[in-house]
């Protein structure tokens, strides 16, 4: 089965193909929208086999057919381009590059670029998310760490504190005692 990526556009009218503009093949190989291919149909007189706007070489009326669009990858595609516009969590990150990576293995060797690319860049997203994430846990751990110690020293100091209170309550006694004898 021959199959049209997204974004393929009939050559006679250049306009995309879609639900309402299907892509068709004739017998020589070259293909068009449907609309194109019934205007030249249609202007061929009914006596003459219409011939391809291309190569000009003439075809029969009922050896024309429609070609698939594969409508998945622009499905994905599509998604990708919100996921790219709009603040995503990890899981529907994760969810899209699943689907894409599945769309790829089914595809076997006729795998769209775009896709390739998108799993890429999904798949980069989802390792430097990791990275960011256990980074961020590590971050936490030494700010948590460094408090700790900040309480520690923060009790040292107090206590150092007193003690320095006590040596001078002590020192001022002995003075006083001193001064008084």
């Amino acid at each position: 089965m021959f199959a049209l990526g997204p974004g393929s556009s009939c050559d006679v009218c250049l306009k995309e193909y879609g639900f309402d503009r299907l892509p068709q093949s004739i017998q020589c190989g070259h293909i068009m929208c449907n609309a194109c291919c019934a205007s030249i149909i249609g202007t061929t007189s009914p006596h003459t086999s219409p011939s391809c706007p291309f190569c000009r070489l003439r075809f029969p009326r009922d050896s024309v057919r429609t070609i698939v669009i594969n409508n998945e990858v622009r499905r994905l595609e599509d998604q990708v381009a919100k996921v790219a516009q709009k603040k995503c969590s990890i899981e529907e990150v994760s969810k899209l590059h699943t689907a894409i990576t599945d769309c790829l293995i089914s595809a076997g060797d006729h795998q769209p670029a775009s896709l390739s690319l998108s799993a890429a860049l999904l798949r980069a997203v989802l390792v430097n998310q990791m990275a960011h994430s256990e980074a961020r846990k590590a971050h936490e751990s030494i700010i948590t760490q460094l408090q700790s110690r900040i309480a520690e020293a923060e009790q040292d100091s107090s206590n150092l504190e007193a003690e320095v209170g006590r040596w001078v309550s002590l020192i001022m006694s002995v003075q006083a005692s001193f001064l008084n004898t």
